[in-house]
């Protein structure tokens, strides 16, 4: 890469003044009723004097696995909810059955059982893994909703003031986004960029899917704008189910115009279960939870191609700019810090600006 060239990352600095929801907001909104239940039977089960007055009524599996979080952590967010579901699923799976492949397996099922005061709510594999996908649905949907809203007039200044300077910088150099935000605000901007989704579904117009060999050409050409949505995006759905079963084995993001086309292919679908390392890592439209990194490299297409072409990336480019990232991703936080003394300047912190 050439000094003609600039990555920029943008985190969640650089959406929430647009009207974008942060973390804590996420986290409130997924705290709220909704999602599966369970009806508490048992004062075994009982954790709080709430909950033994709670017994023979249903409770959201979220707030036990809230309360049980809440208990241990300083600070609990839905990214650490997430997280702990993926983790219980394949637990609770090698429990109960036996025969489970060892790959999938969980080092810890050898020395530790489930305490038997969550055993009631979080026992059950299938219920476990329709929290965790309920959780995704509805973080992908409260992302989009305030996406797709009007927002104030600060929200439309923010919007704009942030796109405006993308314009600008596409005019001087050319672009490696690196977008860790879930929404489409770099989308609207009016300059020609390039994401892989160049391979159009016949009879499906509005879906593209990823095309690996599209990207690596104009990786190599170095001539367009590359825009990631290393961590998927809300225009991010699943392709058409006939078209899915040509595909390969796994499911893999398709990309749609927008937030209402792609939020519609979610209802009633999930992702193929994409199980390896003990640990659950399945193609969903966004990706979220811990162990970012082993979700976007067990789903290359888009996301361990983006992943390939960030790191790259953040290695050969001379320009770096950071937008809004206050260091909350531990793999990206480590790239950007390295990367000035890897150029021979000195190192600086990524700050929120």
């Amino acid at each position: 890469m050439s000094s003609h060239d600039l990555v920029v990352i943008l985190g969640a600095g650089a959406s929430i003044p647009a009207g974008l929801p942060s973390t804590k907001e996420v986290t409130d909104r997924i705290r709220q009723p909704g999602g599966p239940v369970i009806q508490l039977s048992s004062t075994a089960f009982a954790t709080s004097q709430s909950d033994l007055q709670a017994l023979g009524r249903t409770v959201p599996v979220i707030n036990f696995l809230d309360s049980a979080l809440r208990a241990v952590y300083s600070s609990v967010d839905f990214e650490l909810i997430l997280h702990a579901l993926e983790q219980l699923e394949l637990f609770v799976a090698s429990r109960a059955v036996g025969e489970i492949a060892d790959e999938f397996r969980p080092v810890l099922t050898a020395f530790a059982g489930l305490d038997r005061r969550y055993a009631q709510a979080l026992g059950d594999e299938i219920v476990v893994r329709r929290t965790r996908e309920w959780m995704i649905r509805e973080v992908f949907n409260f992302v989009g909703m305030r996406r797709n809203g009007n927002g104030s007039s600060d929200h439309v200044t923010a919007r704009h003031s942030v796109q405006g300077l993308i314009a600008s910088l596409a005019s001087q150099f050319r672009l490696v986004v690196i977008d860790l935000n879930y929404d489409d605000i770099m989308d609207e901007i009016p300059t020609t960029w390039f994401d892989g989704f160049v391979r159009v579904v016949e009879d499906h117009e509005p879906c593209k899917l990823f095309d690996v060999s599209a990207w690596l050409a104009e990786e190599r050409r170095a001539s367009a704008h590359l825009l990631l949505h290393l961590h998927g995006s809300i225009r991010f759905g699943y392709a058409p189910s006939d078209v899915t079963a040509q595909l390969s084995q796994f499911s893999e993001p398709a990309r749609y115009d927008d937030y209402l086309r792609a939020s519609g292919t979610l209802r009633g679908r999930s992702a193929s279960s994409t199980l390896a390392d003990g640990g659950v890592h399945d193609a969903f439209p966004i990706i979220s939870g811990a162990q970012k990194a082993a979700k976007m490299i067990f789903n290359p297409r888009p996301y361990g191609y983006y992943y390939r072409t960030a790191m790259s990336a953040l290695i050969d480019c001379p320009n770096l700019l950071v937008v809004g990232y206050g260091g909350r991703g531990r793999s990206a936080t480590t790239s950007i810090a390295k990367h000035p003394r890897g150029h021979g300047e000195p190192g600086r912190s990524p700050g929120g600006k």
